[in-house]
């Protein structure tokens, strides 16, 4: 006949279901509860691969092999144990031995700690859920108005002689790479001070309604909502 566990008790009295006790406690516990916010942002970057033999290698630097996994063990002797104080040069064929055994049965239990506390730190999500966000949702932030001279370079009435001006000056005064979107902004730029003022105001108005226009875009499919093409709204 299987034993019945003695249920827990409360400080007021009020029984307690009995839980799992777990198998860190004391500085081990703490040790790996300050390691969450580290192991949650290797997940988000699916980096947890590379990370398990750089948590094992800190867990080992600040606790010591010697110590046994018991949640009975005297917290003074943990603390004092805690640290280890001895290189592996030091070490008996057997301690050796030992310790590469103890080694192999924790690091396991180590990951197996993090693993399990995934889903409350990182939101669970189908399998399906990020393929379709991605779908519907930008990837980027609030779109950016563009700035005149940028409007200006990509206007289907002034791209061509904008295009050709830097194609030239790119050309006859051997401009580097690095240098190139900074005088085709510069070349839009004075090309679009050299317009009328009623065409200079119109562009800018132009340029207000592409920008609203695209941020509803934005707004629509942060919702969910089905695509909206700037070009094609109503003005």
């Amino acid at each position: 006949m299987a034993k019945k566990k003695m249920a827990q008790v409360a400080g007021d009295g009020t029984p307690k279901r009995p839980g799992p006790r777990g198998n860190f406690h004391g500085l081990r516990l703490k040790f790996l509860e300050s390691k969450l916010p580290t192991f949650f942002d290797k997940v988000s970057a699916r980096k947890t691969h590379d990370w398990w033999p750089v948590i094992h290698a800190e867990y080992w630097s600040r606790i010591s092999w010697r110590v046994p996994l018991d949640p009975e063990v005297d917290s003074t002797m943990f603390d004092d144990a805690s640290v280890p104080i001895e290189i592996d040069e030091d070490l008996s064929e057997e301690d050796k031995q030992m310790k590469t055994e103890v080694m192999k049965k924790v690091n396991p239990m180590v990951k197996t700690w993090f693993t399990n506390r995934k889903s409350k730190g990182v939101p669970k999500t189908s399998v399906w859920s990020t393929f379709l966000k991605q779908l519907v949702q930008p990837t980027g932030g609030v779109p950016k108005k563009r700035n005149i001279a940028q409007y200006y370079m990509v206007h289907t009435d002034y791209k061509a002689k904008v295009d050709t001006e830097f194609d030239r000056r790119v050309e006859e005064e051997d401009i580097p790479p690095s240098e190139h979107l900074k005088i085709h902004s510069y070349i839009a730029k004075k090309f679009f001070l050299q317009e009328d003022e009623e065409t200079k105001e119109r562009l800018e108005k132009e340029n207000d309604l592409t920008h609203k226009k695209t941020v509803a875009a934005y707004e629509a499919a942060l919702k969910g909502l089905p695509p909206i093409d700037p070009d094609g709204q109503d003005e």
